[in-house]
């Protein structure tokens, strides 16, 4: 009887197995389905912070080309002047089409060009990641200069001379070497 078998829906216990198991099966479709809806909105909002930092670097290059641009017209450079300054403005469109498209047609609008024209995007690709990392190292190497600057100016000019002995050979010091062994560095760049 269905009471003493413990089962009061009167269906045998494989459809009772079976319901449940679709039960199950849609509940985990769900849960995957609610875990990749997450996953695209998380992808989405880290595309979005990637495509607005790499809309700020475009600027700040583009600024720097135009700049250079202007110091090359002022040492009678004009025809590399033009061509930087051209190139500036190319990366100022890129910058504002980034800006202003959704980041899944620039997407497929890079794969397609990619599929059609491979050598190119190679290339381009190359050349993009030569210039980012000129940019990057200029930027690094401005930065570690003004904090030296600050640095000098702030402990005051140590000179090129060390002491470290109260017995120093006066030759050592003027030479910037007191105390030290020959093999040690002096800080000082010899250009």
């Amino acid at each position: 009887s269905a009471g003493a078998s413990g089962n009061t829906t009167g269906q045998s216990p494989g459809e009772q197995m079976k319901r449940e198991a679709e039960g199950m099966k849609t509940r985990a479709q769900s849960q995957v389905n609610q875990a990749a809806q997450q996953a695209k909105q998380q992808g989405r909002r880290l595309i979005d912070e990637q495509k607005h930092n790499a809309v700020g670097h475009l600027d700040k290059i583009a600024k720097a080309l135009h700049d250079t641009a202007k110091s090359m017209r002022d040492q009678d450079e004009q025809t590399a002047g033009n061509m930087v300054d051209q190139a500036a403005r190319g990366l100022e469109q890129l910058s504002s089409r980034l800006r202003d498209q959704d980041p899944e047609v620039m997407f497929r609008q890079v794969r397609d060009m990619a599929r059609r024209q491979p050598a190119l995007f190679i290339g381009g690709t190359v050349i993009a990641g030569f210039m980012l990392a000129r940019f990057l190292k200029s930027s690094s190497d401005e930065q570690h200069s003004m904090g030296m600057q600050r640095s000098s100016r702030h402990h005051g000019d140590s000179s090129d001379s060390y002491v470290t002995s109260a017995h120093a050979n006066p030759d050592e010091v003027v030479a910037g070497r007191a105390g030290m062994p020959p093999e040690m560095p002096t800080g000082r760049r010899n250009y």
